[in-house]
């Protein structure tokens, strides 16, 4: 099977290249200033998208500190949008059947370790995949022997995570997982997951191997979309800049 590339037609671009524009005292080739033209508009769309992820995060954030500030809700209560929803829910965890999310902790001692992921089963029978804490990777033999009796807990709804390109593939043998993907965690566990999971508030240790988390750590996001954005702008207006000044007349 072949395959038909297209064909350039050089002469086209040596005719553009050659063909030149008078604008004021400047000469400009008009090839050149074409693709100045489409750089341009390229950038400034790239800034203004910047803009528009900035103005997202910021309602985004805006939008989970509030839900962090107010009194847990009732998950029971809660329709359709439960996302980042600050919740109490009643059951039990069940047992045996954890998985080993890696993180690393920038400001632990051991800062390679693990978060303990466990399904919770509601009073009405839901079962929801609850993030307990975080442990480092020396005790991940022995983490599982950790219980927690709770029957009532709160915490965050998070949605579950897919697979990106440059994330290592969970590995499932050996139960250590990169990316909380619920789909497969309910084939592995054998559950039928709801389709989000809970970071669970932590009101202190559940032990000396694993660390309560914080959910006011949620609003530890980086927000950088206005440092891009203004990049973007500056390359733009240096595109600009750099073209009017090669176009110059030249003095003798």
């Amino acid at each position: 099977m072949s395959i038909n590339f297209p064909v350039i037609d050089l002469s086209l671009i040596g005719i553009m290249m050659s063909k030149t524009l008078k604008i004021g005292k400047c000469q400009v080739q008009l090839l050149p200033l074409l693709l100045t033209i489409l750089a341009f508009v390229i950038l400034l769309s790239l800034g203004f998208w910047q803009i528009a992820r900035l103005q997202e995060k910021e309602l985004f954030l805006s939008s989970i500190k509030n839900n962090l500030n107010n009194s847990p809700l009732d998950i029971k209560t809660l329709s359709v949008d439960k996302l980042y929803a600050k919740v109490k829910m009643k059951g039990h965890f069940l047992v045996g059947k954890n998985l080993h999310l890696y993180g690393r902790k920038s400001m632990a001692t051991e800062k390679d370790g693990y978060y303990l992921v466990r399904p919770f089963q509601t009073d009405d029978n839901k079962i929801i995949l609850v993030a307990l804490g975080w442990f480092a990777a020396r005790y991940k033999k022995d983490i599982d022997n950790i219980t927690d009796d709770s029957t009532e807990i709160t915490g965050v709804i998070l949605p579950g995570e897919k697979t990106k390109l440059f994330v290592l593939d969970n590995d499932v043998k050996n139960n250590v997982w990169f990316t909380l993907d619920l789909t497969q965690a309910s084939d592995i566990l054998g559950l039928t997951l709801e389709n989000f999971y809970l970071i669970m508030e932590g009101k202190g240790n559940h032990s000396d191997v694993l660390k309560a988390l914080s959910i006011k750590n949620l609003l530890n996001v980086r927000n950088d979309h206005l440092e891009y954005a203004i990049t973007w702008f500056a390359l733009a207006i240096s595109l600009i800049v750099i073209f009017v000044i090669y176009h110059l007349p030249k003095k003798n």
